[in-house]
Formats: structure tokens, C-alpha cells, sequence
């Protein structure tokens, strides 16, 4: 299973009164943020299902973003010059604050929020949402991937290289210094910022590159304060001397169709000799893309033949899903100037029958914005059966709508597979090097020829269709660029290895594994 991680995953309940919670949006803010100053009410239940213990409904919740000691973590794209907003966001008592590109992010009090949409510099704010691809112990994917006998032939260790990790945290646990007596790191660790209250899942990924490379230095940048502060991570650690760079984060609004500000950073560091790998993803192809095809009312019609069906039926596991809509256009975010999206969708949960679930999905004006929709639920007590509406508001149809969603333990879609691609945003940048997931038990060297590919692993195929400036490209990337062995052992991170009684240590099962174990000597 995947890991996911949205941030400090803070869910709340919500009801027909999500309706009504738009009444507070503009073109300024998300809906997921005016959430925040809205407030919720009792949960929705879903319709029965007949078990074997009799009829079980799902309790339908809301999921807000998550806010910690009353801040909310912001992206802000800028209307004009991004040190102008930083200042004007400054001024709403806004902290951590990092500009890249046109976009500023910073920890914003949740009382201020209220007050985004009088900014001047603002273009648009929306959650900063990021995934987590997911000594006393080695990596099995060492001798998987044969490290060790590079290092014995070739007389290697990665000695004068200083490698680079992107994750959530490195020494919020405490642990760094048992880690280096242990001998499961290396003595010489920058730590350039991190932060506190996560899970060290880049400390596990320095044990497993201190596995391959014993003789490289690390460095170390959290990922985890937003998308402007990402980028600005990867110059600072090329800056720092690092080589090789390594990340397994990924924001849900990333642009799936043009080069972010994160990709474009991941360029700029390829560009001047770094090697950059990056975590493929767990999405698997959990993915839905067609041409848009207007069913009536402007809804999509997702049925590919004669019919017409413009709801696409799901059934959403207990857990949490979050679901992301884009569509080719051009991102304000991408480039100051970039004169933004042209059409305008929205993307409904809904009964299948048509009637809204709690008024939830997602809504924002995308016209001179981004071309993207972003909204999550969380269910408990039983399965949902749900559907979802796509709906064109303004401007001309899409040539292609796409769907993704993340879900806590999978989302059932019922009808109209396309099985398309889950490998997006920076992962997917000219420069980057996207690393899929083997099992390291699954690969020549444990009797598995050949390997076989993790079926959670994130498939490529996502096309380029905009510059960042706003103009039109075409650009299909081979993607991912190679697989790596994961599920191999660390000292702390990830679940019990109970498939042999030898080995020591938890298992690391994600492509966040996969990424730090496919190095390079220099």
C-alpha cells in the first residue's frame, strides 16, 4: 500500500451547508480555505449498503486542509511582483515566507484568511497540499541493484560526493546522531532546514543511501513549507555542493500539463551538472483522461460510445481520497505574466442518481488561474457509492479533461477504465530522473528474471502542452526513466519485515525508497 500524507492530515466534517460555504469564495481564495472561516456542521450519511450484517451507511466527512497551531501552509500566486504579495502577506501576520517564480509560499494564520481576497498582489491563494511517496540494518536493494559489487570492483563509495534528500523531515524524531553512531549514516550531514512534527521519512532515505554510497556526505532540505520553498530547497542544496539530489514529495496542484515552478527548478540544477532523481509516485494508473465531450448542461460525458452518462460512478473506500482535476491550459503560476487558464471547470461528488453529497467537490474560478480543481472526503462506518460530475462554466471545452485521485485504501471505479497516466508535475520535468518501484525479492539477483514492476508504482505518459510563459508545446516525456529495488530495510522507518526471519529492521515500501536507492558514482 501507498503511503499518504497530506500534510499534517487534519480532517473535518462537513454538510449540505458546503453549498453554502461558496457563497464566501471569489476569484481570490479556494474554497478549501474559505472552509477554514466558514466552519462545519454535522456529516452527511451515505445511502445504505446491504452486508451480510444488514444494511451499513458511510458516514461522509468533509476533509479541510490542515492547519497547525492556527497556520495554515499557503501557496499564493501573484498578481504582479511576488515580493509585493510577500510583503502585503507579511503584513496578515503571515510567516515562512519563500518566493519563486511568481509564487510565494508562507504559514498564514487561519484568522486571516478572510483577508486574502482584499490583496491587491494576489492573483489567486490555494492549500499547499503535498504527497509523501512513502548500521544496525542494510538495504536489501543494494545487492538487488548490485551496489555492493560496484563498490568491490570498481572501488567505489561515493567518497567526495555530497548527495542532496527533499522530504518531509530528517531529525524531528531526534535520532540523527543515534543514526550516525549506529553507522547507519555517514558522519557529514548538513541539515539545511527542517521541520518538526513529521516522520524522518528523509532520514530513512539517507540510510539507504548511505547504504549504496557509504562514502558520500548527505544534506538535507525539507519539502514540506511549499511549493515556492521546494523549489528554493533544490538551488540551496545545489548551492551546498550536492551532486546527486533526491526527493519523494509531490504537491497535488503541480501542474500536470506545464513545467512548474518546482520543475523548473529541478532544470536549472540539471542544467548545471546535478543528477536529480525523483520519486516516480504511488498512484498507480488511478487515473481517468478523454477528450471533454458535453453530455448537456455542460456536464462531460463520460461514456465513449453512442450513450450518454455524465456521471462516472466510484465506490470510495473508508479512509480519505482526495481527488485532482486538470486540463490542458496555461498556469498563472507558472510564470509571472502568464496570463492563466481560459476555461473554467468545476468536479462534483454527487449521489448517483445526481443529487450533491453534501454540496462537496470543488469550485473556484480557474479563469486567469490555474486549470486545476482539487477536493477531498474522508469516509468511515462503510464503503460510499458515489459518482462525480464534471462541469464545463466558462470559456471553450478542453481538448482533454484528467482526473487523478490519492486514496488512504483505494477508490473503486466502476466504469470507463482508461487506466491513464499518474506521473505528474516535477517528477516529469526535462531534467528530472523518475525512479518506478521493483521489489528488491523481485529482481534477478533473488530469482525473479525479469524484475517485476510494484503494481502501485506511477505510470508515465502525461504530455506537455504549455510552456511556462503560456504558449503552446507539445512535449511527450519518456517517463518514468528507469525502476529502482524498494521495500528493503531501514532502522525505523515504515512497517514490520516479517518475510524473512533474518533480516533486520522495518521496511521501507514505497518509490520514496526506490529514489535514493538508484545512485550514481562521480
Amino acid at each position: 500500500m501507498h503511503k499518504l500524507t497530506i500534510l499534517a492530515a487534519a480532517l473535518l466534517v462537513g454538510s449540505e451547508a458546503g453549498v453554502e460555504a461558496q457563497t464566501f469564495n471569489t476569484s481570490k481564495v479556494s474554497g478549501l480555505l474559505w472552509d477554514l472561516v466558514h466552519g462545519v456542521t454535522a456529516p452527511v450519511y451515505g445511502p445504505a449498503v446491504l452486508t451480510d450484517s444488514g444494511p451499513q451507511q458511510a458516514v461522509v466527512q468533509r476533509a479541510q486542509v490542515p492547519t497547525a497551531d492556527g497556520y495554515v501552509l499557503i501557496t499564493a500566486i501573484a498578481e504582479g511582483e511576488a515580493g509585493t504579495l510577500a510583503t502585503q502577506l507579511s503584513a496578515l501576520g503571515a510567516e515562512e515566507l519563500a518566493v519563486a517564480g511568481g509564487i510565494v509560499s508562507a504559514r498564514l494564520p487561519v484568522a486571516s484568511v478572510a483577508g486574502l481576497a482584499g490583496l491587491s498582489g494576489l492573483r489567486f491563494a490555494r492549500p499547499a497540499l503535498a504527497v509523501a511517496n512513502a548500521g544496525l540494518t542494510t538495504s536489501q536493494g543494494c545487492r538487488a541493484q548490485g551496489s555492493d559489487v560496484a563498490r568491490e570492483v570498481f572501488k567505489v563509495t561515493g567518497a567526495g560526493v555530497r548527495v542532496g534528500i527533499l522530504s518531509d523531515s530528517f531529525n524531528a524524531k531526534g535520532q540523527m546522531a543515534a543514526g550516525i553512531s549506529s553507522g547507519d549514516l555517514p558522519a557529514d550531514i548538513l541539515l539545511l532546514a527542517d521541520v518538526a512534527g513529521t516522520t524522518d521519512e528523509g532520514r530513512a532515505m539517507g540510510e539507504i543511501v548511505h547504504d549504496v554510497a557509504p562514502g558520500a556526505a548527505l544534506a538535507f532540505h525539507t519539502a514540506w513549507r511549499g511549493e515556492a520553498d521546494f523549489a528554493n530547497g533544490i538551488r540551496a542544496l545545489r548551492d551546498a555542493g550536492c551532486r546527486v539530489i533526491v526527493d519523494d514529495v509531490i504537491y497535488l496542484e503541480e501542474p500536470m500539463f506545464a513545467d512548474g515552478i518546482i520543475a523548473q527548478a529541478v532544470d536549472e540544477v540539471a542544467a548545471d551538472g546535478v543528477a536529480y532523481f525523483s520519486s516516480a509516485g504511488n498512484a498507480a494508473r488511478h487515473s481517468y483522461e478523454a477528450p471533454f465531450r458535453d453530455g448537456g448542461g455542460g456536464y462531460h460525458d463520460f461514456d465513449p460510445g453512442t450513450g450518454v452518462n455524465t456521471i462516472l460512478n466510484v465506490n470510495i473506500l473508508l479512509g480519505t481520497t482526495f481527488f485532482i482535476l486538470q486540463w490542458p491550459d496555461r498556469y498563472a503560476s507558472t510564470a509571472p505574466g502568464n496570463p492563466g487558464a481560459q476555461t473554467d471547470l468545476d468536479i462534483e461528488l454527487v449521489y448517483r442518481d445526481g443529487r450533491s453529497i453534501g454540496g462537496m467537490g470543488s469550485f473556484n474560478n480557474n479563469l486567469g488561474n490555474d486549470p486545476t480543481e482539487v477536493f477531498g472526503v474522508t469516509t468511515s462506518g462503510w464503503l460510499l457509492e458515489a459518482g462525480l460530475r464534471i462541469r464545463l462554466k466558462a470559456g471553450q471545452p478542453p481538448p482533454l479533461v484528467k482526473l487523478l485521485w490519492y486514496a488512504e485504501r483505494g477508490l473503486g471505479q466502476e466504469q470507463y477504465h482508461t487506466h491513464s497516466s499518474t506521473l505528474y508535475g516535477h517528477m516529469n520535468a526535462r531534467g528530472a530522473m523518475a525512479v518506478g518501484a521493483v521489489r528488491y525479492c523481485n529482481t534477478p539477483v533473488y530469482g525473479q528474471s525479469p524484475p517485476l514492476m510494484e503494481y502501485f508504482s506511477s505510470a508515465g505518459g502525461t504530455p506537455i502542452f504549455f510552456t511556462p510563459e503560456g504558449n503552446p508545446t507539445y512535449e511527450l516525456r519518456d517517463r518514468p526513466s528507469f525502476a529502482a529495488p524498494q521495500g528493503g530495510n531501514n532502522t525505523f522507518f515504515g512497517g514490520s519485515d516479517y518475510s524473512t526471519w533474518w533480516t533486520r529492521g522495518r521496511i521501507f515500501v514505497a518509490a520514496s525508497a526506490a529514489a535514493p536507492t538508484r545512485r550514481a558514482w562521480r
